[in-house]
């Protein structure tokens, strides 16, 4: 009879100390003796606070863009719908970027850092919009680095889900995807309003010249107001950041180590999921602005046109409050039911809208109340659809320990 015994079973590897105070020495949130919550939800208040400014700077170009021509630009309706495509074209490329960076640099470092990047197209925007005669190209890079706001999404999201257990996750992610998403609402309501008059007496510059010839408008306008008052905001961010974040030391894969998210089958599911999703919510929240002034503004419909500015924040402000909610049912029921419901949604938003459209075109004025109905159709689809697929994402990404890249490649 042998006397041999078996082997152990092999331990998980686990995470490498990390030196320094951004680190914690130890973090466990499955063992309820141990996780300390305080710290959890005020890290989620922070990163929320930040992600909002992101999705600000992200969205800036969609409230200057439809008035640039009344300021004096000389821009075709082509060039005004590729301005207002590259931040999202730069957000999408640059998220590939960030979803790599939470395990390595910590989220200390993560929404310190990326948050002071936010003033690159805060300040940028405050100046260009000063000059008519800013060139083309300038405008473009601006839009390129207002992309930096929405690659910081999938640096922030996967950052803030290590300090919550798996049961709270959809909770914690759904409020802090929900609340961010108030930026693009947010920036493009504050915009008509903070650019009517000058900022401390006008120390951040001279009055520019607003022209509608349709309505018989002109008026003293201080459009670099849109992009400065976002700039104390984002000190109090990266401040905030800084002081009070600490990073959680979970295993570090390389991005070689971390390519193989590309065989597995729930990354590619998840993706054509975010572009038919997150896609149409940050496509048409960019761009109601320009296709409201087209097809209801003052060139079509002279003095009875509309001004874009008084509808476009609707639709986002709908997309955030159904992602918050969103987020509770996702823990309650599971990532695999949402985005059936969702899915319903935005094909009958899809169907409902584009007739409205063409009615407009057709009519004789411009129907406030057919463009509100027309505005909301959209909203409504494309709210369902991020909310449902961000819990949906994180489901399917608890059973992998690259969930960050999952979610980074589908957000993309």
């Amino acid at each position: 009879m042998s006397n041999t015994t078996a082997a152990p079973a092999a331990q998980p590897a686990q995470p490498p100390a990390r030196k320094g105070s951004d680190w914690l020495t130890s973090w466990n949130p499955e063992d309820p003796a141990t996780w300390d919550s305080k710290r959890a939800w005020r890290t989620l208040a922070i990163t929320t606070f930040n992600l909002t400014l992101a999705f600000i700077a992200w969205y800036l170009a969609s409230a200057l863009a439809p008035n640039l021509k009344n300021l004096g630009f000389n821009l075709s309706s082509g060039q005004l719908y590729w301005l207002i495509a590259m931040p999202g074209l730069a957000g999408g490329t640059l998220r590939l970027i960030w979803t790599f960076l939470p395990p390595i640099i910590g989220t200390r470092k993560l929404v310190t850092i990326t948050t002071a990047l936010f003033l690159l197209p805060l300040i940028g925007w405050g100046l260009a919009v000063q000059s008519p005669t800013t060139p083309y190209w300038v405008l473009l890079l601006l839009g390129v680095l207002s992309g930096i706001g929405g690659g910081a999404f999938s640096g922030f999201m996967p950052s803030t889900s290590y300090f919550f257990p798996k049961a709270k996750q959809g909770t914690a992610l759904g409020l802090q995807a929900g609340i961010g998403n108030f930026g693009v609402s947010i920036v493009q309501f504050v915009t008509p309003w903070i650019v009517g008059f000058a900022l401390l007496g006008g120390l951040f510059g001279a009055a520019e010249t607003y022209k509608d010839a349709a309505k018989k408008i002109t008026k003293e306008v201080w459009y670099q107001n849109a992009g400065f008052i976002w700039v104390p905001f984002v000190i109090i961010g990266v401040i905030l950041a800084w002081m009070l974040l600490r990073s959680v030391p979970v295993q570090a894969r390389g991005v070689r180590d971390q390519l193989d998210i590309f065989k597995e089958k729930h990354t590619w599911i998840m993706t054509l999921l975010y572009v038919i999703t997150f896609g149409t919510f940050s496509g048409f929240a960019a761009v109601f602005g320009l296709l409201i002034k087209n097809t209801y503004g003052s060139a079509v419909f002279g003095a009875a046109g509309i001004d874009p500015l008084k509808w476009v924040f609707w639709g986002a402000l709908v997309g955030s409050f159904a992602r918050i909610i969103a987020g509770p049912i996702a823990d309650r029921i599971g990532g695999g039911t949402d985005p059936d419901a969702e899915q319903d949604g935005k094909r009958e938003g899809h169907r409902r809208s584009p007739p409205r459209i063409r009615a407009a075109f057709a009519s004789a004025t411009p129907q406030p109340m057919r463009c509100a109905s027309s505005q909301r159709a959209y909203p409504t689809l494309r709210t369902l659809a991020m909310s449902a697929s961000v819990d949906a994402n994180w489901a399917c990404c608890r059973k992998r320990a690259a969930c960050s890249s999952v979610v980074g490649l589908g957000y993309a």
